[in-house]
């Protein structure tokens, strides 16, 4: 695969399953971040070719937002990811207070809590902490300034 003048691979191939997870270690300046806006679509090889799988999902933190402020917190930053969760659980709160004045909210309240549930809003703070583990962060840092 090549990306304007610089070779990314050459003769390569890789599957990432469905449920597999995969992480991209290295140095500085190596082509990570161009291979990863390959592999998401955000940048078109020069030579070579992508393929995807049909209904595919790749989550990535991009490095431009990965910067935290002066006051930021390593778990801020990371629960930033998060906010449509977020935006979900308050929705769902609000039904449940509706729900009493009206029963017709159920059905959407159902629909709503099984989408929660599915896009893992019930546990997203386990994988706050399984990614910043893995990254080598230990618990105290998760809120240092």
């Amino acid at each position: 695969m090549r990306f304007g003048p610089h070779d990314i691979f050459e003769n390569i191939s890789i599957a990432i399953h469905h449920g597999e997870r995969a992480a991209l270690v290295g140095p500085n300046g190596q082509g990570k971040t161009t291979l990863l806006r390959l592999l998401v679509g955000e940048e078109t090889p020069t030579a070579g070719q992508v393929f995807r799988a049909k209904n595919l999902r790749i989550g990535y933190l991009r490095q431009e937002t990965a910067r935290l402020t002066g006051d930021g917190t390593l778990w801020q930053l990371a629960d930033g990811a998060f906010e449509h969760l977020k935006a979900q659980a308050a929705e769902l709160a609000a039904l449940e207070k509706a729900l009493a004045d009206d029963p017709a909210l159920l059905e959407r309240y159902g629909q709503l809590q099984e989408a929660f549930e599915r896009a893992g809003g019930y546990h997203y703070t386990v994988t706050i902490e399984q990614v910043l583990t893995g990254l080598g962060f230990d618990r105290e840092d998760y809120h240092r300034p």
